[in-house]
């Protein structure tokens, strides 16, 4: 994700508004190559975790739908996995714009449906229809569309015990046998590996004023 981001911008140089930062896991990686960069997240647990993690970053509990700060602020805002959580995804999308400098630009990161990590969590939450209207949000917002690609990364587990406790973790859910079934059916004899190397695919948008 990173890779893709720093293809997209030169973070060195770069004001960061990093939208929906959760643990903190790419808000790490973004300080340590940022100019400047304040990151938010509205789930308290989930900012805990950052602030442990990133004890001098500058984290906001916030929603990308009303933040606050003052117009023209950041060169870069980037949604990291997290425009399709959003109730209103075209109100965060014109917050977004609102708070972003002259020549900044707006990088939405979703997931990829056709991934099959993103098949296995959709076993406890299928949240295809939420990513589908943060998609048709992007396509109606003020701000034009200049890039969009998929690419892909890779997620490794040690073996099928590691992988139903992260999915279910990630959630803060118990474990439930039918949605293991449903998983372990997904996986086939890859669920035996160790490790076990799954394909999370993701989408990159890159939005521009005017």
């Amino acid at each position: 994700m990173l890779e893709q981001i720093e293809q997209q911008v030169d973070l060195a140089t770069a004001r960061v508004l990093e939208i929906g930062c959760g643990n903190g896991r790419v808000t790490a990686r973004l300080a340590a190559r940022a100019g400047a960069l304040v990151a938010l997240d509205p789930v308290q647990p989930a900012l805990c975790a950052a602030r442990a993690r990133l004890p001098a970053q500058a984290l906001v509990a916030a929603s990308g739908e009303r933040l606050p700060f003052a117009p023209a602020r950041f060169d870069l805002v980037v949604f990291t996995l997290s425009l399709h959580h959003h109730r209103d995804p075209a109100r965060a999308l014109a917050e977004a714009a609102r708070v972003l400098a002259p020549g900044g630009r707006v990088l939405v990161i979703e997931p990829d449906e056709s991934g099959r990590l993103e098949r296995v969590f959709a076993q406890l939450v299928d949240e295809g229809a939420e990513v589908a209207a943060a998609q048709r949000a992007v396509a109606r917002c003020p701000l034009r569309l200049a890039y969009d690609a998929g690419f892909s990364g890779c997620w490794r587990f040690d073996d099928r015990s590691e992988l139903i406790g992260s999915v279910f973790g990630h959630y803060a859910l118990p474990e439930d046998p039918t949605a293991v079934a449903r998983i372990d059916a997904l996986l086939g004899p890859d669920g035996a590996a160790r490790p076990i190397l799954l394909e999370d695919r993701m989408r990159l948008q890159t939005l521009l004023p005017g």
